[in-house]
């Protein structure tokens, strides 16, 4: 996946039903700019550098990512918030506030 993603610049979903959206973070991670049409829950898991309103504004995002030369600092930017968001110990909190039904007093 490695060579494949040095190859692009940009990685799309347009997808509404997906239930993983792993290219979304395989992407920044691998070098490249994620981007994605909201849907329900999104905004849960990435932040507004990844979600677009609709087809239109995403393409022209990627065209001024491009026309700046910023689509890698741009996927960079996206990397760092994966990091906070993935964490194990903000992982494990969510399951263990699942499981009990409420807020975890760890």
């Amino acid at each position: 996946m490695a060579e494949f993603y040095s190859s692009v610049g940009h990685v799309i979903s347009t997808s509404d039903f997906e239930s993983f959206h792993l290219t979304l973070a395989d992407g920044p991670v691998m070098g490249c700019a994620a981007h994605s049409l909201k849907w329900d829950g999104s905004d849960e898991i990435y932040s507004d550098l990844w979600l677009n309103d609709d087809i239109p504004l995403m393409a022209e995002r990627i065209h001024m990512l491009n026309n700046n030369n910023q689509s890698s600092h741009y996927g960079f930017r996206q990397s760092m918030h994966l990091v906070s968001q993935m964490q194990t110990e903000r992982i494990t909190l969510s399951i263990l506030e699942a499981i009990s039904g409420g807020e975890s007093n760890a």
